[in-house]
């Protein structure tokens, strides 16, 4: 009977650490994905913010000129 019993919970354990690892993987995945995505916004607002400041400088330029 203490067989069946310890079996049985080896058994659960079992289960609930592959449900962890899947869990844990899920989360990490989304993580890595969330964090690719915060760079590539990081690296598509680095060259908007040029764009504009190179159109600033030019009408600020023109500007002077006239």
């Amino acid at each position: 009977m203490f067989f069946a019993v310890g079996a049985g919970f080896g058994y659960w354990m079992d289960g609930v650490e592959a449900r962890q690892r899947d869990t844990v993987q899920r989360l990490r995945d989304r993580l890595i994905a969330s964090r690719e995505a915060r760079a590539e916004q990081s690296v598509f607002g680095q060259a908007e913010r040029e764009r504009l400041y190179a159109k600033l400088e030019e009408a600020t330029r023109k500007a002077a000129d006239e």
